[in-house]
């Protein structure tokens, strides 16, 4: 997510920058007309996510403005998720 306002520390009625990276495996087993299924979601938000060097490099390719409010993005979470179906 990129606000509409950076450069600085985002106003308090405003989301900050926000990356998130996430990976997930699932496994499904089908028999008859019955579909079973288990997947597992492993991420993280903030610095660790990677975005902020994504969004230099597709900028960069494409000639997007630069943008500056990277230092104010949320903090580094971890991010787990485990779905049955």
């Amino acid at each position: 997510y990129t606000p509409e306002s950076d450069g600085g520390p985002p106003p308090a009625d405003l989301r900050p920058y926000a990356g998130v990276l996430v990976a997930r495996i699932e496994v499904q087993s089908f028999r008859r007309q019955l579909r079973r299924a288990v997947a597992l979601s492993l991420g993280t938000t903030g610095a660790p996510s990677g975005a902020q060097k994504v969004q230099e490099i597709f900028h960069a390719a494409f000639g997007f403005r630069e943008v500056a409010g990277w230092p104010y993005q949320v903090p580094a979470e971890p991010l787990v998720g485990l779905d049955l179906a």
